[in-house]
Formats: C-alpha cells, sequence, structure tokens
C-alpha cells in the first residue's frame, strides 16, 4: 500500500506542478522580480522531475540530475530570501552563502558520495538552510505591527510552504536516509509523508502566482 501511495503522490505533484507552471508562463513580465525567482525555481523543478523519470524508465543513473538540481536551486532560494528579509549587505552575505555551498557541494559529491550516487549531505544542508530562512522571515512578519495586508502577501503562503516540507525533507535526509539500511520501512514511510507535503509547497506555488502582487 505504501509503494502505491508513494507513486499517487508522485504522480499528483507532477501534474499538480503544470499549474504554477503555465501561471508562470503567463505572468512572467508582470510579477516582481522575487515571484521570477519562484517561477525559475517551479520550471527547474518541472525539468527534473521530467528527466529523472524519463532516466529512471531507462534504467539509467539519474542521481548526477539532483546533484546538479540542488546547488542550481540554493542559488534561486539564497537571491529570493536575501530580497525579502531584506538583510544588511544581502548581496555580500548572499554571494558568501552561495559560494560556501557550492563549495560543500563539489567536495561531497565528488569525494564523499561519487557523481553516482545522491548527495543527501548537500540535500539535507540546503533543507536546513531553507527551512531557518522560512522561520527568520515569519519572525520578521511577527515583529512588524500586524497588518490586514498579510492574506495579499503571496510570499506568506510560500513561506508556509517552505517551512512545512522543506523541515519533513531535513528530518527524512537526517535522521532516516543516513542509513536506509536499518530503517527500510520508516524511510518509505517518511518519503510517502514527505511527498504528500510536497503537495502543499506545489500549492503555495500556485497562491504566489495567482494573488495579485505589485510588480
Amino acid at each position: 500500500m505504501t509503494y502505491e501511495l508513494l507513486n499517487a503522490l508522485r504522480e499528483a505533484s507532477l501534474w499538480l506542478l503544470v499549474i504554477p507552471l503555465i501561471l508562470g508562463i503567463v505572468r512572467w513580465k508582470r510579477v516582481s522580480n522575487e515571484i521570477r525567482l519562484i517561477i525559475l525555481i517551479v520550471w527547474s523543478t518541472f525539468i527534473v522531475y521530467f528527466a529523472t523519470r524519463y532516466l529512471h524508465n531507462l534504467s539509467a543513473n539519474n542521481s548526477w540530475i539532483y546533484n546538479v538540481y540542488t546547488p542550481s536551486v540554493f542559488v534561486l532560494m539564497v537571491l529570493l530570501y536575501t530580497r525579502l528579509l531584506s538583510v544588511k549587505k544581502a548581496k555580500f552575505l548572499g554571494l558568501i552563502l552561495i559560494s560556501l555551498f557550492l563549495v560543500f557541494c563539489i567536495y561531497t559529491t565528488f569525494y564523499v558520495h561519487g557523481n553516482e550516487n545522491l548527495n543527501t549531505n548537500a540535500i539535507t544542508l540546503s533543507c536546513l538552510v531553507y527551512t531557518l530562512f522560512a522561520v527568520v522571515y515569519f519572525g520578521k512578519l511577527i515583529s512588524q505591527p500586524r497588518q490586514d495586508g498579510y492574506k495579499k502577501n503571496p510570499f506568506v503562503y510560500f513561506n508556509f510552504g517552505v517551512l512545512l516540507y522543506y523541515s519533513s525533507a531535513f528530518f527524512l535526509f537526517f535522521v532516516v536516509g543516513n542509513d536506509l539500511s536499518l530503517h527500510p520501512n520508516l524511510f518509505r514511510v517518511g518519503w510517502t509523508i514527505n511527498n504528500f507535503l510536497n503537495l502543499f509547497l506545489i500549492v503555495s506555488y500556485i497562491l504566489v502566482l495567482w494573488i495579485k502582487s505589485p510588480a
């Protein structure tokens, strides 16, 4: 039952992702640069879904695609959150964070895991960083005077999706993913829950592109 449910959730995620994919194409010229970064994340995710699926059907290794996808999305997420958080010297701090992560990815990919294997260290670290970004963003909103405009702020919904999905992904890779042989059943259940929460992340993409915000 777990395998059937997991495959069903993966299929649902793929087809649900078509909605923000199309919205991103339609609204590209009318949205802010921050939302354009989210659109690029959506497009990248969609391409990776199909590429990894195609290679899997050919019984070919597809881990290297994720090893390229992880640092690519990290760059987009850092660029996005340095804008959203409006931190001092955002460009400098973002460049430092991106540079350190890229070095970490290169080292762990080629000297720890090997490019033919999934770089779980890079995924775990990126999920932790995204979770912290989301927590800091909500903390920033809470510290400000309460406004009725929160419901019209598309990034609130995006941030909620990020917090929900990536915190669960961090738990999955950090607690379960380090030794699959010891926790095979827990790993399958964890992946099922993770794929279910991925639906909320995709819905947050849809809300970001659906809600009108100043370009």
